[in-house]
């Protein structure tokens, strides 16, 4: 029997030399103006000392989400936190209004603040829009606490709950200490905590069955700040090693069966789990089919998995077949350079031992590559800080058939490393585009460039974990089935450095409808679609690739007998109203013209009565 321990963020592994009574408490990723006077605050995160002894941080560092960042040491120098002692790191940003500790203390009050708080500055920014992180590590590099937030309403801090001990409830005022900052809107607690939470299990380790040779895995969540620690037991034996939330026992046999249970310790307090028992079958056992191979899309020339999950004993083994022929062994199968010859074969597989044995079976589907291209980019909106705004990919499907893009998968460079996967169906109609938008929803884009100014079928897809490069720089678009980043990119493009607040039209260069886009045409008012946001003043065309036509998309009736009618039109264009009081009159009488200077005009007129026809015509 193997064991295998694994530790998940926010639930430490027990580790020697930790501060086991050090916890974060309170992270504020983005302060609110005072739309007043103007002043903004800093983004801060706390930490919290709950032993009843004083400890020296010199030497310890930190960092946010990214495991590449060099830890900041510089915080720490010569600094102690006593007991029951939180202590504030604030960050100074360009143009920054709280520099001295006394201005982080003026910010949210004197009398708020605990006499003796201690105020240390940093230089690490935190995201508000994607969700972060705060790691500490002590002088000998061990992980001492680390919490993650995701997405953040400005100026509200997150914070522990009272109850639980998780970490990411956001602050309240009058909750839990927290209160509204004496100079801006924000919301938080600062220097206050609502004290340590006694250890207990959110989730308790659930008895398993389990054949011969298999592996099983056991997991608990305890609750509780500081956060736990954790130590497995084996009939009241620790088990070496065996640190973490969860525990893994590998290839098990009859002498793993028995109880299991796992003790949290913070150094504050203690919890014990309930007894969980692991139960060993070494019976002989036909096997059963857990999980079924399931149906598999790829296009020409890719790879296609499949796989199988059994139980049974002596274990099973496995024999694959495609459509009758040939055999593989193991619990998956892989076929190389699928070719369009075994569209919509049948992969079987046959589970057995020497108690019986039983099969199952998926269909492999291949088609030809989609014809799907990147259209536009817009890396760098005008503005962008100031109107948090965010860059966007217009990806359109040229092709003649329906595309999902479901489990597919993007990202700026050659590499599945940091890719972002679209986790929920998003299907695509032929000469339909959608827009990938960071850090923004749907509501937020279309508040951003008009909602009425955008097609009726405005299709979006949110996404955060990379920004895309104002400087050069490159998309990457692969199917779920895709194995080599490089060759199987369904739509790439890359563009040189932008301008801000115009965005790039691509030229593609196809072969075998595997098409490489370029960024190469800066958006023009008034072409392909082009017009100008709503908000910031940004040119793009985002979900247009050709100039939509003329359509009238309101009439209403205004004070007294005044129409007002708004049309989609092309920027630029020269457009008139006609009117009529009869459909089936010959006369139809131009009332207006008008040089559209967006993409949406309004006619206002007269109806002279209570019956009015009314028609807008594009002129030469």
């Amino acid at each position: 029997m193997r064991v295998r321990w694994i530790c998940f963020l926010g639930l430490l592994c027990g580790i020697p030399g930790a501060s086991a009574q050090l916890a974060i408490t309170e992270v504020l990723p983005v302060s609110r103006v005072n739309t007043n006077t103007g002043f903004h605050g800093a983004e801060f995160w706390e930490l919290t000392n709950f032993g009843s002894n004083d400890i020296n941080l010199h030497g310890y560092g930190f960092r946010d989400s990214n495991p590449f960042r060099r830890l900041r040491k510089d915080p720490f120098t010569n600094l102690v936190i006593h007991a029951s002692e939180s202590i504030i790191f604030y960050r100074i940003e360009p143009n920054q209004q709280v520099i001295t500790p006394n201005d982080f203390k003026s910010w949210w009050g004197h009398s708020k603040l605990p006499s003796t708080l201690q105020c240390r500055t940093n230089d690490v920014g935190l995201s508000a829009y994607d969700g972060d992180a705060v790691w500490v590590f002590d002088a000998s590099s061990n992980l001492v606490d680390a919490v993650e937030f995701g997405p953040a309403e400005y100026g509200q801090s997150f914070t522990y709950d009272a109850n639980s001990g998780l970490f990411g409830a956001p602050s309240m005022a009058g909750v839990n200490g927290a209160f509204v900052a004496e100079l801006t809107p924000d919301v938080g607690s600062p220097g206050t905590t609502s004290g340590a939470v006694p250890l207990h299990f959110l989730e308790q380790p659930q008895d398993i069955a389990a054949d011969g040779g298999f592996s099983v895995t056991f997991r608990a969540v305890a609750g509780g700040l500081p956060q736990p620690r954790y130590q497995w037991y084996f009939e009241n034996a620790p088990i070496p090693g065996a640190a973490g939330a969860s525990l893994t026992l590998s290839n098990v046999q009859s002498s793993a069966a028995g109880n299991y249970s796992v003790i949290a310790t913070n150094g504050l307090s203690a919890a014990t789990s309930f007894v969980a028992r692991l139960t060993v079958n070494t019976n002989p056992t036909a096997p059963t089919i857990l999980t079924a191979p399931a149906h598999v899309t790829v296009f020409y020339g890719q790879a296609a998995t499949f796989a199988v999950t059994a139980r049974g004993y002596p274990p099973p083994t496995y024999l694959w077949q495609t459509n009758g022929r040939g055999a593989a062994v193991g619990p998956t199968f892989e076929i190389v350079n699928v070719g369009p010859g075994l569209n919509g074969a049948n992969v079987s597989v046959i589970v057995s031992n020497a108690a019986g044995r039983t099969s199952a079976s998926a269909v492999l589907t291949v088609t030809p590559w989609p014809d799907l291209r990147v259209t536009e980019v817009m890396a760098v909106p005008a503005n962008a800080e100031q109107n948090r705004h965010f860059g966007w990919i217009e990806l359109t499907n040229f092709d003649t058939n329906e595309v999902d893009l479901g489990g597919w998968r993007f990202a700026e460079e050659y590499s599945f490393a940091r890719a972002v996967t679209i986790t929920n169906s998003t299907r695509l109609a032929p000469r339909e585009s959608l827009v990938i938008a960071e850090r923004l929803d749907k509501a937020r884009f279309e508040s951003w460039w008009g909602a009425r100014r955008l097609p009726e079928d405005f299709k979006l897809y949110s996404y955060s974990g990379f920004g895309l490069d104002n400087f050069g720089g490159a998309f990457f678009l692969w199917n779920a089935a895709a194995r080599n980043p490089y060759s199987e990119a369904v739509a790439a493009v890359s563009w040189p450095s932008s301008a801000a607040g115009i965005s790039y039209e691509c030229e593609h260069s196809c072969e075998a409808n595997r098409c490489i886009s370029e960024a190469s045409l800066f958006s023009t008012l008034g072409l392909r679609g082009a017009f100008t946001s709503e908000e910031g003043a940004d040119i793009g065309s985002p979900g247009y690739t050709d100039a939509p036509p003329l359509k009238i998309l309101s009439t209403t009736l205004e004070a007294g007998s005044r129409v007002a009618i708004t049309c989609k039109v092309i920027a630029g264009k020269a457009y008139g109203l006609r009117r009529s009081h009869s459909l089936i009159s010959p006369e139809w009488l131009r009332t207006q013209t008008t040089t559209a200077g967006n993409n949406l005009i309004t006619f206002i007129d007269d109806a002279e009565g209570t019956s009015a026809f009314y028609r807008v015509e594009e002129l030469p």
